[in-house]
Order: C-alpha cells, then structure tokens, then sequence
C-alpha cells in the first residue's frame, strides 16, 4: 500500500483550491460578470434606513450567487446568514444572488448593527456591515380636557346675561333653542381661561311650544360642554321686548325696549299674575307697548 506523505496531502489541497478558483473565475464569464464576490463590497440596504420603534424594516442585497450547472440552472442556492441583536436569519438567495428579510425595529431608540454572510460555492463572504436607526419618539404632551359651565343665568329688561366659566383659551358660542330651533347665538373668543357673561337680548315674541329657552354652551369643534334646559322667563317679557323691536309708525327713531320691563320675575316662576298685580300692563301700554298674552309651553331643545 502506497504511502502520500504530507506534502503531496498539502499539494493535493492546494490543487483543489485553485480549481474551486479556476471553476469560479470561468463562472463569472458564463454569468455575463457577476460572480459570488461581485457585491463583497455593498453593504445591506436598509429601507428605510430610520424607523420608530417596533415599526417594520426590509434589509437586503445581492451577489450572493450559488452553484449553477453548465446550463446555467440552479443547484444550489447562495446562503445568508443574517445577524441583528440577539436573532439569526438564514436564507437563501435567487438564482441571481439576491436576497431580502424583514426585520422589525427594537423598542429602545438607538442605533442597531446588521452582519450578513453570503456562503457560497466558493466559500463564505462578509458583506459591509451596516445598521438601522431606531428614533426616539417624543410622547404627546397630555392635555387636559376643556370644561365649561353655564354659572348664572341673569335678566334685565330685554338683556340676558348667561355667565359661562371655561377651562382653557379658545373659541365658545352660546346657542339659544326655542321649541326645538335655534333662534340666536353669541360667539367669543377667550385668551385665557375664565369667566365670561354672554349677553343675549330678547328680540322674539314668545312660542307655544315649552316655556322658556334653553342655552347651550360649546367649545371648539362644537364641543359640547354645558347646557340649561329649560330657562324659563315670562312670556309676555319676550312678547313686549318683540314688540319694542317694531318701529313706531312715523317715528324714524329707533324703537326703544320699555324700562319697565326690569319689573317682570327675572326667574322661572310665572308672573302673569304678577303683572296685573304690580300695574306692569298699565306701565307698559303708557309706553307704548301692547302685550299679547299668549300661554307659554314647555321648550324642546335639541342640539
């Protein structure tokens, strides 16, 4: 039995290494210039290169060819190893090199490292190192929801004062509903949070729907924040400031709403009664005024 001494097993290596190279070198040929090396020096794509945290991520590359045969099929794909953090992907490339994984960003902003290994027909190559960008996302400012409330509601005469209170600078309105429909609004703007008082004059005869009105306070956005449902006043009060309203036939003067007026109940309370007790229908005719005595039902809002 023949003996091979270790230089001959050294030099039948060698042998085999440079026909592994020569058979790699005739591959680049076969495949138009693109051989296991050809994108050694091409780091990873990383699309995109800057996510938030636990947002999804593609990595990939080319040049990772595998072993094809001499009809240039494929027998054996190029292998990847891919490496980010603590987790190893293995995959394996097209018939031409190309190689792709999704990856999903870390919680903690940072930046994160990426290593591929292409193993090939002719060995193993490392791709570039590259890396991802984990950003830090600023948390939102918490914001303390608007409130508002309708504090006072108050009369004279014709002029209702409806005394708001907000928590925050912004836009506000203050609708007022009669039976169901809106018949007036008041709108302002507050710079800083605060007290405002909402002034609404009477300038419509009473309905026979539901008695009073009803105010309905909102923010932005028609953010509803207070309301008052029913306010009820006298029915005459608003039928004598409607009439006020008219103007008085040859007088081009603008019509004006009776004093007397600040003696009807500025509450709820019905002050039909009242009126003829106090003499207000005397005082209001010496004025001008015809009261038109119409009974007063409950308001139906609806916003």
């Amino acid at each position: 039995m023949a003996v091979i001494s270790l230089e001959r097993v050294e030099l039948m290596k060698t042998s085999s290494r440079v026909a592994m190279i020569a058979s790699g070198a005739l591959l680049f040929v076969m495949t138009g210039g693109v051989a296991a090396w050809a994108d050694a020096d091409t780091p990873p794509v990383v699309e995109p290169g800057s996510v938030e945290p636990g947002v999804e991520f593609t990595v990939s590359n080319d040049g990772c060819l595998g072993v094809l045969d001499e009809a240039e099929a494929l027998t054996e794909p190029g292998e990847v190893t891919l490496s980010f953090g603590d987790d190893v992907f293995v995959l394996d490339a097209d018939a031409e090199g190309a190689w792709a994984q999704t990856l999903t960003a870390p919680e903690e902003p940072g930046t994160y490292p990426l290593h591929a290994t292409c193993d090939v027909y002719d060995g193993t190559f490392d791709y570039p190192s590259a890396a991802v960008e984990v950003l830090a996302v600023e948390e939102e400012p918490e914001v303390e929801p608007v409130t508002g409330s309708i504090t006072d509601i108050t009369r004279k005469g014709c002029e209702v004062t409806i005394t708001t209170e907000v928590s925050a600078p912004g836009e506000y309105r203050v609708e007022v509903w009669d039976d169901g429909e809106e018949i007036d609004r008041i709108e302002w703007t507050m710079s800083e949070a605060g007290a405002y008082p909402a002034l609404w004059t009477i300038t419509a005869p009473a309905r026979e729907g539901a008695p009073g009105v009803a105010f309905a306070l909102y923010g932005s956005a028609d953010f509803a924040l207070d309301s008052v449902d029913p306010w009820e006043y006298p029915a005459e009060v608003a039928d004598a400031c409607y009439e006020a309203t008219l103007p008085v036939a040859g007088s081009p003067a603008s019509p004006v709403v009776p004093a007397s007026l600040d003696t009807l109940a500025e509450t709820g309370a019905d002050s039909s009664s009242s009126l003829i007790g106090l003499g207000v229908a005397g005082l209001l005719a010496g004025a001008g005024v015809t009261l038109v005595l119409i009974r007063r039902g409950r308001l139906s809002h609806s916003s």
